[in-house]
């Protein structure tokens, strides 16, 4: 019976009926970059919003950046990235 209660259990976690599934962007660093480059009025605000967007959960990364999270203290590694992109 404890078989049946676990399965029972798991199946709670399941979306309900009418409940909405949002799924998170997948982008690699590099798409991210340059989308956000488009708005971000700085190399700092665009180190910000990225770090914060993939720490979020707001997007995954996929790509060599794949399971990733992010260091805002890294953010020298960034600005090298911003400056050559």
């Amino acid at each position: 019976m404890d078989v049946l209660n676990d399965f029972e259990d798991e199946a709670t976690d399941a979306p309900k009926k009418n409940q909405e599934i949002v799924m998170k962007p997948l982008v690699t660093l590099d798409q991210l970059v340059h989308a956000l480059i488009q708005d971000a009025d700085s190399p700092e605000e665009v180190v910000a919003t990225a770090v914060h967007m993939v720490n979020s959960g707001a997007v995954e990364l996929v790509g060599t950046a794949s399971a990733t999270r992010l260091d805002a203290r890294r953010i020298a590694e960034l600005d090298d990235y911003l400056l050559a992109a």
